[in-house]
């Protein structure tokens, strides 16, 4: 079977949908992903506008595609030759990879990426990492502002000894004149 993440959504949007696939054919070219963007004509529907990603051997290629609606489809070849539509959305194995961890990371990357450009984009992955992701992001803004809570608190507390030790200064020299070893002849 093996670890899977499946996906759908939608970008109702033309000008949206070709720039999220132009961004992810821009990110496999950089990376060096064997990829390929293709307008498929599907034997059983809608034709399908997708870029297909090889990230790693062993890996599902994770491909987004979408129809003339806006509806995430993806596309794939039959036995036969034809091009079939996968009913909604897509999904990647990513289980098989050389490298699993990187592998399914990156789908996650790219599926985070995918999120800015649609209206609705579900996403269930089987390892939980997608979800983590989320939660970590919101987790590092807490803690941010956390952080800049605790730099505001220690700069008021090192303001506050400052004060003290002043403070301390001056009754000592208070103190040492009340007593008469103020320094008076």
């Amino acid at each position: 079977m093996g670890i899977t993440i499946h996906y759908d959504g939608e970008v109702p949007d033309p000008a949206a949908r070709r720039a999220l696939l132009d961004v992810l054919q821009d990110m496999a070219r950089r990376h060096g992903w064997p990829h390929v963007r293709e307008l498929v004509h599907c034997a059983d529907g809608p034709a399908v506008e997708q870029v297909s990603i090889n990230l790693d051997p062993g890996c599902e290629t994770f491909t987004v595609g979408f129809d003339d609606s806006g509806a995430l489809a993806t596309a794939y070849r039959a036995h036969d030759g034809t091009w079939l539509r996968f009913g909604s959305g897509g999904f990647c194995k990513t289980h098989y990879s050389q490298d699993f961890a990187a592998a399914h990371r990156t789908v996650c990357d790219l599926l985070a990426v995918a999120a800015e450009y649609c209206t609705r984009l579900d996403v269930h992955d089987e390892a939980g990492y997608y979800e983590i992701r989320a939660m970590r992001r919101e987790m590092r803004a807490v803690l941010g502002a956390q952080l800049e809570v605790l730099k505001a608190n220690t700069a008021l507390l090192q303001q506050i000894q400052q004060d003290l030790r002043r403070n301390e200064d001056r009754h000592q020299t208070v103190f040492r004149i009340f007593n008469g070893s103020g320094g008076h002849d």
